[in-house]
């Protein structure tokens, strides 16, 4: 018996990473200069407030967090897979992102957001309203549209 084909959004994501993938992101963080979240309650607040539009200061692991819920959003979506499953891929990001954590590694701060998330925007019809918001769909997109 052969084993069962990937799931679709994750043959999509492989295109993309070997075949049209930038060198270097625009927003690379690198680049931009990023903070370290001081404690866990620090994290899920500035994860919750990105979630929100807000666009609060560029932190980390908040701001993996926050884009790994709207990424695992988005491919239930799309593509059927449930929402805890996408943020327990130790993959979602194929490695390119340090501060990202699967869910069976974060679980109180993942659910400490998804407990306090305002309703996620769609990854159809009118963009958010946040430039953030509107970024990091547009990466998503980009990636799952290959």
């Amino acid at each position: 018996m052969s084993a069962a084909p990937p799931p679709e959004h994750k043959l999509r994501q492989w295109a993309y990473l070997h075949l049209r993938r930038p060198e270097r992101w625009e927003d690379d963080i690198e680049t931009l200069g990023y903070a370290q979240d001081r404690d866990e309650a620090e994290t899920v607040a500035n994860a919750l407030a990105y979630l929100r539009g807000e666009d609060p200061p560029l932190s980390f692991p908040s701001k993996s967090l926050g884009v790994a819920v709207l990424y695992a959003h988005w491919i239930e979506e799309r593509f059927g897979t449930p929402l805890l499953a996408s943020l327990d891929d130790p993959e979602l990001f194929w490695g390119s992102d340090r501060h990202f954590r699967p869910y069976s590694d974060a679980r109180a701060l993942y659910d400490a957001i998804l407990a306090g998330a305002p309703q996620l925007p769609s990854s159809r019809g009118a963009p958010p309203a946040s430039a953030s918001l509107r970024k990091t769909l547009g990466y998503f997109l980009e990636e799952f549209s290959a």
